[in-house]
């Protein structure tokens, strides 16, 4: 073993000509990879700006007559519209005591004072344990007809069989039981929190723009990256070629 030779071969500390031009070429080809990756995001990051959605832009418009306890019937018709909005398209908020309570506390406000109390003992067919889907089920399907039928009316969704009928269906999957009692300060104070969370969201130019009918960035990252990739394994095995000819190297060695 002592007059064996040593054969030692690190990518970073490239030894002979060919170990030089190969870690050469892989470099570039990674450089190129994470520009393209990580530079895309780093430019979206760079140049997004909030842009609220327009239910954030009715919530801002009325929530300063809500905390001041000023706000008309149909402001608070708008802001109800809202919380249904928030709670149809995201799931996690089904469980959220806050924009419940809220929705519930709104309905209340704006039913007529004849329907006040029904409403009031309709929701208590409604469990505390948020965390038990099961339990919701059970108590929606337990909820008057009546009453959610008056809820429609005073919501002004009873004459649409679009949108507004999607969240006449969301009604009693938002309520909690209910005693009467306005929303605190603490509850009112978190409202804004949720506004902010999910219904402004980043764009930009990059998300905007419509390329071969997506959006660009999606394109990009779903289609451009992995055909980059694509892209950039044929030019190595082309380069590689290359190297090896110019090196005098047989394509069968090793």
């Amino acid at each position: 073993m002592a007059d064996s030779k040593e054969y030692e071969i690190n990518f970073f500390t490239p030894k002979s000509p060919f170990a030089k031009d190969n870690t050469k070429i892989i470099a570039w080809i990674v450089i190129i990879w994470a520009l393209a990756v990580f530079g895309f995001h780093f430019l979206m990051k760079a140049i997004e700006k909030p842009t609220p959605e327009p239910a954030y832009i009715t919530y801002e418009s009325v929530w300063e007559n809500v905390k001041s306890n000023t706000a008309t019937d149909i402001e608070k018709k708008d802001l109800a519209k809202v919380y249904l909005t928030l709670l149809g398209k995201y799931i996690e908020l089904r469980d959220n005591p806050v924009l419940k309570k809220a929705l519930t506390s709104t309905i209340y406000d704006i039913l007529p004072a004849e329907e006040k109390m029904a409403f009031v003992e309709a929701t208590q067919v409604f469990s505390g344990n948020l965390d038990d889907f099961e339990l919701l089920l059970n108590a929606v399907k337990k909820f008057p007809e009546g009453i959610k039928q008056n809820i429609i009316d005073a919501l002004g969704l009873s004459n649409d069989n679009g949108f507004n009928n999607l969240l006449a269906n969301v009604i009693p999957y938002g309520l909690l039981p209910f005693d009467g009692a306005p929303l605190d300060k603490e509850n009112m104070d978190t409202i804004p929190v949720l506004m902010d969370k999910y219904l402004i969201h980043f764009q930009s130019g990059l998300t905007d723009t419509k390329f071969l009918g997506f959006p660009f960035h999606y394109f990009y990252t779903s289609v451009f990256l992995l055909v980059l990739f694509c892209g950039l394994c044929w030019y190595y095995c082309v380069a590689i070629d290359k190297i090896m000819d110019k090196h005098g190297m047989e394509k069968g060695e090793v």
